[in-house]
C-alpha cells in the first residue's frame, strides 16, 4: 500500500510492446501479440561483473571483469501471412537480415555478423511511459504448433542496456 491508502498500479503485459530495430532505426517491426511473457536476465550494476580479490584468503574487495550479457525471449502467435516478404515488415526478416531487411544496418560494431536493437516499451494511461534498449542482440527462433503457432525469440544482448531516459536519448539520436 502507498502512504495515502490506495494499492500501487503495476506494469502487466497488456502495457508491453517489443520491438525489433535495425542500427539506423530505418527499420523496424513490432513484435506480434502473444502471451505476454517478455522476459529479459543478466541485469547487473555498471554492466560489468565484479571480481573478488582475496588478500591470503580474506576479502579485500572488487575489481571490475568483463562485460555482461542479457538473456532475452519473448513468445508471440505468428500471423497467418508471407513469412518474408520485400514489401512489408516481417519477424522473420528482422531476425534473418532478409526480405525487406537485407539492407538493414547491423549494431554489430565490427559489422561482422547482423545483430539489431530490442526495444522494450511500457505505456498506461496515467503513467508516465518507460522504456528498456538493448543496443545489440543475436536471436535465435523457435516455432511451435498448438491452437495457434507460435514463435520464440530468444537473443542475448552484448552491450549494457538502457533504461528510461537514457534508452529514450539513444533512440531519438
Amino acid at each position: 500500500m502507498s502512504m495515502n491508502g490506495t494499492a500501487p498500479g503495476y506494469w502487466t503485459r497488456r502495457h508491453v510492446t517489443v520491438e525489433i530495430t535495425d542500427s539506423g532505426g530505418t527499420y523496424s517491426v513490432i513484435v506480434p501479440s502473444g502471451e505476454g511473457d517478455v522476459s529479459i536476465d543478466g541485469f547487473e550494476e555498471g554492466n560489468a561483473t565484479a571480481v573478488v580479490i582475496l588478500n591470503r584468503g580474506g576479502f579485500e574487495g572488487f575489481v571490475e571483469g568483463d562485460d555482461v550479457t542479457q538473456a532475452f525471449s519473448v513468445t508471440c502467435r505468428i500471423p497467418k501471412q508471407a513469412l518474408s516478404s520485400t514489401r512489408r515488415q516481417s519477424i522473420f526478416d528482422a531476425i534473418y537480415q532478409t526480405g525487406s531487411w537485407a539492407n538493414a544496418i547491423t549494431c554489430d560494431p565490427l559489422a561482422e555478423k547482423w545483430a539489431h536493437k530490442v526495444v522494450i516499451r511500457m505505456a498506461a494511461a496515467g503513467a508516465e511511459s518507460e522504456v528498456i534498449l538493448l543496443p545489440c542482440v543475436r536471436s535465435t527462433v523457435s516455432i511451435a504448433d498448438g491452437e495457434v503457432m507460435t514463435l520464440s525469440l530468444s537473443g542475448t544482448n552484448y552491450k549494457a542496456p538502457l533504461l528510461g531516459t537514457a534508452a529514450n536519448a539513444a533512440l531519438n539520436n
